[in-house]
């Protein structure tokens, strides 16, 4: 298991996170999400391929913005 893994799973343990993405452009965001896997099953079942900004978030409350851990393509793989 690479550290980023490890880095993901314990920031969707102790944060509300959630998958952006843009569907015609319309900002979609879906319900919280609980582990990684449930974060690829979600992408692969509701992203289609002209979905854009595919992106697992959550809200920072000290910082008030949006916290973007890492973006996705539409199997659930980590974009470099």
């Amino acid at each position: 298991m690479s550290l980023v893994t490890l880095t993901l799973k314990n920031v969707i343990r102790t944060n509300k996170c959630h998958v952006l993405k843009m569907t015609n452009g319309e900002l979609v965001r879906s319900p919280v999400i609980n582990s990684l896997d449930e974060m690829r099953d979600y992408i692969r079942i509701h992203c289609k391929l002209t979905d854009t900004g595919i992106r697992l978030s959550y809200m920072s409350e000290t910082e008030g913005c949006e916290v973007i851990l890492a973006y996705f393509n539409h199997y659930g793989n980590i974009i470099v």
